[in-house]
């Protein structure tokens, strides 16, 4: 339950993503006071009933001796906020934090949180460790074994080992001694063939003479 709240409170909904209203239309109750985003994990206090998201409210009282923020009097008591707040919420309809790069998913307030991190058009840090770039966490897998200069390769043949990009040709040593021992065998084997074939046609020779 604690790692899902904090899950929950990590994440942004910016106004300026909702599709179905204007930042202008948003309701205000909607707003956190504190942080001035959208409600995350909303909490109310039970004197002057304003919303707050759960960790903005958290800190707040920390640093304020459990004062409110709008001044109300005698200590604060934060209860969840009503039911019609959490409808309200409900009803807003996000475009994706990505669409930039390239996602099209729209969503509600409760799938926004899980969506936002399993999106495949976040953009991730290289997998590898010397690697800066960012990459859509789509192509992730595709940069680290194929393109990365920073991705290290293990021949399963000889155990050779090097860095970068798997497309670099390897001249493995066992299989080019593969190779040539296949080459000489079939050499060999010709060779042999040859042999025969030169015997069989001397005895042929010498019972016509």
């Amino acid at each position: 339950m604690e790692n899902q709240l904090k899950r929950l409170e990590s994440v942004k909904f910016p106004s300026d993503l909702i599709v179905n209203l204007t930042s202008e239309e948003v309701d205000r109750s909607l707003i956190c006071s504190i942080c001035q985003e959208i409600l995350k994990v909303p909490r109310e206090c039970s004197n002057c009933h304003n919303n707050f998201c759960n960790k903005c409210i958290s800190q707040w009282l920390q640093e304020k001796d459990n004062t409110c923020p709008f001044r109300c009097s005698g200590k604060i008591k934060l209860l969840n906020s009503h039911r019609i707040i959490i409808d309200s919420l409900r009803v807003l309809i996000f475009k994706c934090k990505n669409e930039t790069n390239g996602c099209d998913f729209v969503m509600n307030y409760d799938n926004y949180i899980e969506h936002t991190q399993i999106c495949e058009y976040n953009k991730l840090k290289c997998n590898n460790k010397d690697c800066k770039i960012l990459i859509l966490s789509k192509d992730m897998q595709t940069h680290t074994e194929d393109k990365c200069e920073y991705q290290s390769h293990q021949c399963k043949i000889c155990a050779y080992e090097w860095i970068g990009s798997n497309k670099i040709p390897h001249l493995c040593g066992r299989v080019a001694m593969k190779q040539f021992k296949e080459l000489k065998s079939m050499v060999d084997n010709f060779l042999i063939e040859i042999s025969d074939r030169k015997k069989k046609l001397n005895d042929k020779i010498s019972k016509l003479s």
